[in-house]
């Protein structure tokens, strides 16, 4: 008795030179859609720090590297990047956890202006989270100042006015 493993008759056979021609094209396409998505990213890029720039910040700045934004917080006469503007794989802009639809012709503008709003809130962010830690170590401060007048502080340590003697 013999066994048919395969009946070829009547199935569209495909041949080693036709998968090869065909996944030579497929990644020749994928290339040019991948350079085609690079350019229109950073267009986008482009056109969010012209924006951005528009009506620049004292301590703020946006510097265009290639394919992303830096954000810069200027602080002491020096800009210090505190985050990344970058065009992600399915053609989104993204910051930090933050990111936009995605980016198609009829898009474009309203990308740009949630971008913009984007980086308000973590422009924002950036400086509560700044001014946090300051209000912190002054109530710690304060703390320490009413235990060593409570508890007779040495007067080096704490002076007359309960301000550290150093």
């Amino acid at each position: 008795m013999a066994v048919r493993l395969c009946r070829w008759e009547g199935i569209a056979v495909v041949t080693l030179a036709e998968a090869v021609a065909a996944e030579r094209s497929k990644r020749r396409q994928d290339r040019e859609d991948a350079s085609k998505r690079k350019q229109v990213g950073r267009a986008l890029l482009q056109a969010l720090q012209q924006r951005l720039d528009a009506e620049p910040l004292p301590a703020w700045s946006f510097a265009l590297d290639d394919d992303r934004i830096h954000v810069c917080r200027n602080k002491n006469g020096s800009p210090r990047r505190v985050g990344t503007w970058t065009v992600d794989h399915e053609l989104r802009l993204v910051l930090g956890q933050e990111m936009t639809e995605w980016i198609t012709a009829e898009s474009c503008n309203r990308v740009i202006d949630e971008a913009v709003q984007i980086t308000a809130r973590f422009i924002i962010d950036a400086e509560e989270r700044q001014n946090v830690p300051q209000s912190r170590l002054a109530a710690a401060a304060e703390r320490w100042r009413t235990f060593f007048r409570a508890f007779g502080a040495p007067p080096k340590l704490v002076g007359g006015d309960g301000k550290s003697g150093r």
